[in-house]
């Protein structure tokens, strides 16, 4: 069994991002002692900024404890905030992103950096267009075939 970097044993049992959420509930709560008294029982992605992974954890160490207790672990870029209030959880899954992060996401990212390389071409083009060897047709051609090639190339994994 690999140790992660906080000290944690991974576990084969559980997918990433539940270890993620595992390693969350251990440092959240110190009853948790194995991999054996939680249970996953949903993932619900794009939950906010994250991903939300709720979870069931059972206190074998105390007999005396007949309850389940409900945790929701909201995943957002590996780091990890546990929440034992539907509440809370809701509140914090509902905010924004701020602007920032929403212009840094892979997918806005793509978008401005294909607006840009067409405003590119088309301004080269523009430039060259009395040229004889090139027309602007053949340049802004090669141009719109770059750019659908690189998002049917990404829409592939």
């Amino acid at each position: 069994m690999a140790t992660a970097a906080v000290g944690i044993p991974e576990t084969e049992k559980f997918s990433p991002i539940e270890q993620t959420a595992y390693r969350a509930l251990r440092r959240f709560d110190a009853n948790i002692k194995s991999e054996d008294q939680i249970r996953f029982y949903d993932i619900i992605e794009h939950y906010g900024q994250g991903t939300l992974v709720l979870a069931e954890f059972r206190d074998t160490n105390d007999p005396q404890d007949p309850f389940t207790h409900e945790f929701q672990v909201l995943v957002v870029n590996g780091r990890s905030y546990v929440f034992n209030d539907w509440h809370a959880a809701i509140r914090e899954g509902g905010r924004r992103a701020s602007l920032i992060s929403q212009l840094t996401a892979a997918e806005a990212f793509t978008a401005i950096l294909t607006i840009l390389l067409l405003g590119a071409f088309v301004a080269f083009a523009w430039q060259h267009i009395e040229t004889q060897r090139t027309t602007a047709a053949q340049i802004l051609g090669a141009a719109v075939t770059t750019i659908i090639g690189f998002w049917f190339g990404r829409q592939t994994r």
